[in-house]
């Protein structure tokens, strides 16, 4: 789901709307749309993931009174707001408002091949002073609010069960409003602290520490934007800090987990050997060595520098470190094959521009080959005990042939994903 930064953008974005009398509505699956033409936008306001937006209508079975209509709105994975008047190519419109003053806006979400988005954008009508009361309890503890209360957020946390887990404490949207996976993995990692640790582990101070990094990489993306920032260990197979293999688990349990979490067991050692607090370390010490095992991938030191360097420089030291890349933008991206078919699941190279393609070429060609003569495909574990290694399974069963397919298996080492390093993403 869009999380904080996005959804309080998004909301800033549908204030300049504001004071404006809609003459045409475009809606999916609700039953309002009558109502809204010749509405006027009230207001709009935001908190954590979800928004509201509160028109000013005449209801004509009262004559000339007015009344309210609140439409909560909870963006999906990749939902987004647009305000160009032409048709947004490749979106799905879930709610299209147009204005009598030419001005348009669409909450879209992209379009996939079925018609169908597994997590798609929710429009609803929704009780005003229900939505306002939501609001006014909790808009201190939106991560990306201007009135942010550390301390607050702070009990929050230290208040839930002592058996809750750190990494669900911070989706806890009653707690931290506006923190969703990326966050929880990136706040988590610069705090130093084991994500699957319990409240009832974590001191007072720990709790603090996690707070404060949560709230500055809210705020840091809400301000600068998403491209602005650098995942040091999200969806990345190596530390963007020490250059260590990442870990990735499902961790957290129901309704917050489990999720998929990234944690770099070598900053955690780390920091956990530079604790003073003799008894206070070894607890520490003892509740990560006794998480997921690490593999023994490494690749050479090297820096980052400015976190906050953008998508495209970042972009370019990858192009810099890989020989294949764009001859038309000198960039290189690595993707996986979705389709069904007989290259299901295979790793390729294409240019990460937006509609070029000058560039495509298979990635696994040096792979070995599994027991049915394919290109074994290359995957990443998630189990407690390996998660984040990488290794090669059989082509044929990866198509959902596993009848016709081999057992091939084996862990892929050093030397066979050097080449596809500074580019593997274990969610690609």
């Amino acid at each position: 789901m869009v999380e904080g930064p996005g959804c309080t953008s998004n909301a800033r974005t549908l204030r300049t709307f504001a004071r404006k009398r809609v003459v045409r509505v475009v809606v999916v699956g609700e039953g309002f749309k009558d109502r809204l033409e010749g509405s006027e936008v009230k207001e709009v306001f935001s908190l954590g993931k979800e928004l509201w937006m509160v028109f000013r209508t005449t209801n004509p079975s009262e004559g000339a009174s007015t009344c309210q209509i609140c439409l909560r709105v909870h963006f999906g994975m990749s939902g987004s707001v647009r305000t160009a008047t032409s048709s947004p190519e490749g979106k799905v419109v879930r709610l299209g408002l147009t204005f009598e003053d030419g001005s348009s806006l669409q909450l879209c979400d992209p379009a996939s091949s079925s018609g169908k988005s597994e997590y798609p954008t929710t429009i609803s009508e929704v009780n005003l002073e229900t939505a306002k009361a939501q609001f006014e309890s909790l808009k201190d503890l939106d991560v990306c609010s201007d009135g942010f209360s550390t301390s607050r957020c702070v009990a929050a946390i230290m208040a839930l069960h002592p058996n809750t887990l750190l990494c669900d404490a911070v989706l806890n949207q009653d707690c931290c409003p506006g923190a969703g996976n990326i966050i929880k993995n990136e706040s988590l990692h610069r705090a130093r602290i084991y994500p699957g640790r319990t409240i009832a582990s974590l001191s007072e101070t720990d709790i603090r520490r996690a707070v404060k990094e949560v709230r500055e990489y809210s705020i840091n993306w809400f301000r600068k934007g998403r491209s602005s920032l650098v995942h040091l260990v999200y969806n990345q197979s190596f530390c963007g800090d020490c250059q260590e293999q990442v870990t990735m688990q499902k961790l957290g349990k129901p309704p917050h987990g489990p999720r998929v979490t990234f944690y770099c067991g070598t900053c955690l050692e780390q920091a956990i050997n530079s604790v003073n607090n003799e008894e206070r370390r070894l607890s520490a010490l003892d509740v990560l060595m006794n998480s997921a095992k690490r593999a023994d991938n490494k690749r050479p030191a090297s820096t980052i520098g400015d976190r906050t360097i953008s998508k495209k420089q970042m972009t370019n030291q990858t192009a810099a470190t890989v020989s294949i890349k764009c001859s038309v933008h000198a960039s290189v991206s690595l993707k996986r094959v979705r389709k069904g078919g007989p290259n299901c699941n295979r790793l390729f190279y294409s240019c990460p521009a937006k509609g070029c393609q000058m560039l495509f070429k298979w990635a696994d060609e040096n792979f070995p080959r599994c027991g049915c003569g394919k290109p074994s495909i290359l995957k990443v574990s998630k189990t407690q005990e390996s998660g984040g290694r990488w290794f090669f399974s059989c082509g044929a069963a990866a198509v959902g042939n596993k009848e016709k397919g081999c057992n091939h298996f084996v862990w892929a080492n050093d030397s066979e994903i050097q080449p596809l390093k500074s580019l593997l993403r274990p969610l690609t």
